[in-house]
């Protein structure tokens, strides 16, 4: 198993706070990619926290984000409505306009389902590291990036050791008491 982490510091899209990124890339071994197919490995997480799957995060507030869980349905339906009524009363491209702001709102409520179903995630599968093996994890500040570097050391360490362990069964064994 090969482990490269990159620190990285991003700005918000307000640019009035940062966000830092652990960028992952491990790369299994033929025979660490055995052991996981033969054995069926695929489920087994592997524990980021206390940061987050980069891809899981998504920084509107939840809120927010259940504000439009209610809304959508509403604003599809009546965006279809009147958007149709605008193109049959031919007033230029505001139906296009509302009826596109329909499926946009149809878009986000279903995002939105998903997020509060799955939230951000603090795991990742074996079988997605192997599927994706390059991955961000992000931290809030700079000293909780340092101190998650380390602990996923240690924790890839584990990985590799049960992997180790896993290569063959315990033997059957009979005892007395």
């Amino acid at each position: 198993m090969r482990i490269t982490i990159n620190h990285r510091e991003e700005a918000s899209l307000l640019g009035n706070s940062r966000r830092y990124y652990l960028d992952l890339t491990v790369l299994f071994s033929e025979e660490e990619r055995a052991i996981v197919d033969t054995r069926k490995l695929y489920e087994n997480t592997f524990n980021l926290a206390p940061g987050f799957l980069g891809s899981s995060v998504f920084f509107v507030p939840v809120p927010v984000i259940r504000l439009c869980l209610i809304a959508w349905p509403f604003l599809l339906l009546s965006g279809c409505v009147v958007g149709m009524a605008s193109i049959v009363a031919n007033t230029g491209g505001l139906g296009t306009l509302l009826i596109l702001l329909s499926i946009g709102s149809l878009g986000f409520g279903l995002y939105a389902k998903y997020f509060l179903r799955h939230g951000y995630r603090t795991e990742i599968t074996v079988g997605e590291i192997i599927r994706t093996p390059s991955f961000s994890v992000l931290t809030f500040n700079p000293v909780q990036a340092k101190s998650l570097d380390a602990e996923l050391r240690d924790r890839f360490t584990g990985l590799k050791n049960f992997l180790d362990q896993s290569v063959e069964l315990a033997p059957s064994d009979t005892f007395e008491l």
